[in-house]
């Protein structure tokens, strides 16, 4: 393994995903958490209650980023 990413927010997945882009295979996504999203996670307690960690606003006016996110979450979920 030659790269490491740390942390699998917005930033960790999309550094993830442009890696495999570009043909890299010899890297890595480390969290020290048990689920994906970093600051932008929303999980479910023992209760049931769902808890939203950080805010879940998503705005770019960068071309690239949006194609990904709405690649990756559906045109229904992001639209710029």
């Amino acid at each position: 393994m030659r790269i490491v990413v740390l942390g699998s927010g917005p930033t960790g997945l999309g550094a993830g995903w442009r890696l495999n882009q570009s043909g890299h295979d010899d890297w890595r996504l480390f969290d020290r958490m048990d689920r994906i999203g970093g600051l932008s996670t929303s999980y479910v307690d023992e209760a049931g209650f769902t808890w939203d960690v950080g805010g879940h606003v998503l705005f770019s006016h960068f071309e690239l980023f949006d194609g990904v996110v709405e690649k990756a979450l559906g045109g229904d979920y992001y639209s710029h």
